[in-house]
């Protein structure tokens, strides 16, 4: 009790209180809350850099295209000047190249984003080897103006007008100085430096490409982490209301309920809920039974046999009167004290007293504790067994008798006289085995077959006392058996004996005694286990052991492999007369 008492208080302690779960629940909505504010804003810079990313590209490609095209735009004007002498081409050419500051504005919005890494240096020699090309530039156009003759006709750049020809080329044949002009343009060297300009410009833009797919890579993947996270943490809230509205149940809206049914029910709280509901319902609970204690003493002194602590006859009727047969299967048995009045008439009511006590006492341990066992009256008994079927019976008759067969083994351990041996007669009935059957016919049934039985045993124990038991005499020594058999024919018992457990079992196939006196101590097979595979082979044989060995452990050892009464050697005539009487007709 007092462990149940400390273990109700230390659950009760555990229990939370409401403003306990309060706080919980709003420190872990508020964890939540944070946490999703600081996903999001991962989210939203995830996004950033997304944009930031696409600009940087975008601008990087913006000027290198910038680059490319001018670089493009001028070997373009070049050539169709040579083609078409026309000074347009050359102004555009310079309006291309603009003093170097297209040039200039791309590499300084590229070193913004690549400073001084391998695209900014790839540009930039494509920018120097371009820059380098323009006074080749302006030579093959000053050549190409003098070949045709119109170096006083034509108005030019200064770069151009002022570019020095060599004295060589001065004094060529117009042919010559065309042809001159020619190899410049269209020549191994000039053709390489453009193309060591375009290389540099495709380098430069791969890995202006290589880092935007990084980056977007980059980006794409914590996007997704944190998306995940934010799925996740959506999933907790959605959790976290759920948790929320069970808490909410478990701990107060349920136990509420639970508290107005136990009112309207007058029946005692079920604990449960927050710590405030724990208390409440010990509170409740001490003053429910303190009520219930005083009710159910009033109870117990109107339905208690005060004599066998069982129900008694009025409860019993009770019961009877208000079993409801129409769930599953019900057993009703009876059972009867057999000779009461001889043991009260022989020993005394005292004693009858006991056997009625004791007897109580062992239905209360063999009935199942579902179901109902009380007296009817006197020396009688009633049993009803709910959902059972016939091997559930049996099982709890086998008890009954298991029981018994311990108390009177108790008894004749004892070799006290004045104490009495159980007997008794049940008889049981089914109800699904009565056509409409009421708790009134089940009762009279089962009473019925105890009567039955009852005659039957007091038809056997008048048979039993009209014959005389046939003894076999297990002895190695023909002296004890001669002697015991001189001992038993002055009461004209039909005697049979054996020299050995061996000869023993045989004789029994033959003889087929009703008592075994047993000798303890002997050659090939010892009286202890002789008596004790004798009992599971024929537990109907009664078993008187002997021994010269008269002491407490050789007595327990026999009664503990199935003796039934023990004697001492060297024998009394008169003490192994009543043995034989009382293991026979007792």
């Amino acid at each position: 009790m007092k462990k149940e008492k400390s273990k109700d208080k230390r659950i009760r302690t555990l229990a939370p209180r409401i403003t306990q779960v309060n706080i919980f629940y709003i420190l872990l909505s508020a964890v939540l809350i944070v946490g999703s504010l600081l996903i999001t804003t991962e989210i939203f810079n995830s996004f950033d850099s997304f944009d930031d990313s696409t600009q940087e590209y975008a601008t990087c490609i913006e000027c290198i295209n910038t680059i490319r095209n001018t670089t493009d735009v001028m070997t373009n004007m070049v050539e169709k000047f040579y083609n078409n002498i026309d000074e347009n081409y050359v102004y555009k050419y310079f309006e291309a190249f603009d003093d170097g500051k297209t040039y200039e504005d791309a590499l300084k919005t590229i070193s913004v984003y690549h400073n001084n890494d391998d695209v900014y240096k790839y540009l930039a020699e494509a920018v120097e080897i371009s820059s380098g090309l323009k006074n080749t530039d302006c030579y093959i156009m000053k050549l190409l103006v003098v070949a045709n003759g119109k170096l006083s006709s034509m108005i030019l750049p200064a770069d151009v007008s002022d570019a020095q020809l060599f004295h060589v080329d001065m004094l060529r044949e117009q042919p010559q100085q065309l042809e001159k002009a020619h190899t410049m343009l269209y020549g191994e060297f000039y053709q390489a430096a453009k193309t060591d300009i375009h290389s540099y410009i495709d380098q430069a833009a791969a890995l202006v490409e290589e880092r935007y797919m990084s980056q977007q890579v980059h980006a794409t993947n914590t996007l997704g982490m944190y998306v995940h996270q934010q799925r996740v943490l959506m999933y907790c809230m959605m959790g976290f209301n759920i948790l929320l509205f069970v808490s909410m149940a478990y701990f107060v809206v349920f136990p509420f309920r639970r508290v107005l049914r136990a009112f309207k029910e007058n029946r005692p709280l079920t604990k449960g809920g927050s710590y405030e509901f724990y208390v409440l319902a010990d509170t409740y609970n001490e003053l429910y039974r303190a009520n219930m204690k005083q009710q159910m003493q009033l109870t117990e002194k109107a339905y208690l046999d005060l004599h066998t602590g069982l129900p008694n006859k009025s409860r019993c009727e009770e019961v009877l009167k208000n079993q409801d047969l129409s769930k599953g299967v019900t057993c009703c048995i009876m059972i009867d004290l057999n000779n009461l009045k001889e043991v009260n008439d022989k020993l005394g009511h005292v004693e009858g007293d006991i056997l009625i006590k004791k007897f109580g006492g062992i239905l209360r341990k063999a009935i199942r504790e579902e179901d109902f066992v009380g007296r009817y009256g006197g020396d009688e008994f009633v049993a009803v067994l709910q959902n059972v079927d016939e091997a559930v019976v049996k099982l709890v008759i086998n008890r009954i008798e298991e029981e018994v067969s311990k108390y009177n083994k108790r008894i004749r351990m004892s070799l006290e006289d004045g104490q009495a041996q159980i007997s008794y007669a049940y008889g049981y009935a089914m109800s699904n085995n009565i056509v409409n059957c009421s708790m009134e016919v089940l009762l009279n049934a089962a009473d019925a077959n105890m009567y039955d039985n009852k005659r039957n045993f007091k038809l056997k124990q008048k048979e039993k006392k009209n014959r005389k038991p046939k003894i076999l005499i297990v002895d190695d020594s023909q002296y004890m058996r001669e002697y015991l058999i001189e001992i038993l024919k002055t009461e004209s018992f039909q005697c049979g004996e054996a020299a050995d457990g061996d000869e023993m079992f045989k004789m029994v196939e033959q003889f087929h005694p009703d008592i075994v006196f047993m000798d303890l101590i002997m050659p090939v097979m010892d009286g202890i286990s002789a008596t004790s595979i004798l009992q599971k082979k024929y537990p109907y044989i009664k078993v008187i052991a002997c021994s010269s060995q008269d002491n407490n452990a050789t007595r327990l050892q026999a009664f503990e492999k199935g003796a039934d009464d023990f004697i001492a050697k060297p024998f009394d005539g008169e003490r192994v007369i009543q043995s034989v009487k009382k293991v026979f007709y007792n």
